[in-house]
């Protein structure tokens, strides 16, 4: 690999040794391969149990699901954006239901309930932010196409705290076929 390569003559030119790889006893590597057919994105509180379990560091364990990841190939939860690697977030059941549940509850979470929701299911305020904007446009997306449009009132994010705003214009009867003013 190129970049152990690079590394290892980094470390060399600095007169540094490269630590020895970890090599895990055969029911380790077992445990690992368990927790990585379940998950292969394991959390840290996952992470660091394993590496408490198997007396080794969390850096430790994330590196080996990170080499696992790199090896299973298409089974890299990753796609490549212009070149460059844009992780993507996906949840597991039980998260989502939780995050179902909240938006249930509300339909757009101030700043404050969001960290509370990503502390809870160990994801980021931001990945929760932008699964409440997908949800709720998936909400008006299928109310658009089907029945129970406009019953409820669009919401805004201001200063960390829901809004209510104006549902947005829908065109009238007819402008669609040209009745409209036609010089703008």
């Amino acid at each position: 690999n190129g970049k152990r390569v690079f590394r290892q003559g980094l470390l060399t030119m600095l007169g540094l040794e490269a630590p020895p790889p970890i090599c895990y006893t055969r029911e380790a590597e077992m445990l690992l391969e368990r927790v990585f057919e379940l998950d292969a994105h394991p959390c840290s509180t996952t992470r660091e149990q394993l590496a408490e379990h198997l007396n080794v560091t969390p850096k430790e364990v994330q590196t080996w699901f990170q080499n696992k990841q790199r090896e299973a190939g298409g089974n890299n939860k990753r796609r490549e954006v212009g070149g460059n690697h844009t992780p993507i977030c996906y949840l597991r059941e039980a998260k989502r239901d939780l995050l179902e549940r909240a938006f249930e509850l509300d339909s757009s979470p101030c700043r404050v309930a969001r960290e509370q929701l990503a502390a809870q299911i160990n994801i980021t305020p931001r990945q929760v932010q932008v699964w409440f904007q997908n949800r709720r446009q998936r909400k008006r997306l299928r109310g658009a196409s089907g029945e129970g449009q406009g019953e409820e009132p669009l919401l805004a994010v201001v200063d960390g705290c829901s809004v209510a705003s104006p549902p947005p214009k829908r065109p009238r009867a007819g402008a669609e076929a040209g009745g409209g003013a036609g010089g703008r």
